[in-house]
């Protein structure tokens, strides 16, 4: 007895195919349904999907392509050179004198607009004063 609503799917993994026949009525039981396998080695990797059969009209979408590695750095052990020049500093130097040029802003302001407030208020004090 088959499913009216079978596909057929072929994979190419870096020339290598396969083929699987997926029921139809996975999709509807299942929300991720694993569609493929392979174990790959470090490097560049082409993989492609064709349909080669369905038997009745349905979608079919592919979100989501996961990977599991089992080695940390496939690479040589050495590390990458490090970049020891003076313009690391330079970014921090900025920073330093930017804040202190920005406070000593603030502060004039604040010394500024004090000695504002303090004249007027003085000046009221004679006025009530002398009225």
């Amino acid at each position: 007895m088959t499913d009216s609503r079978n596909l057929t799917l072929a994979y190419t993994l870096d020339g290598k195919t396969s083929t699987q026949v997926i029921d139809g009525d996975t999709f509807q039981l299942l929300p991720m349904v694993k569609l493929l396998h392979g174990d790959v080695t470090p490097g560049d990797h082409t993989l492609s999907i064709n349909i080669t059969e369905i038997t009745a009209s349905q979608a079919l979408g592919v979100d989501l392509i996961t990977y599991n590695t089992t080695s940390t750095y496939a690479g040589s052990s050495e590390k990458a050179p490090v970049k020891t020049s003076g313009s690391s500093k330079v970014p921090l130097i900025g920073g330093l004198v930017g804040g202190l040029v920005a406070f000593f802003l603030l502060a004039g302001a604040f010394v500024f607009f004090y000695r504002r407030y303090r004249v007027r208020r003085q000046e009221e004090k004679h006025q009530k004063l002398n009225s």
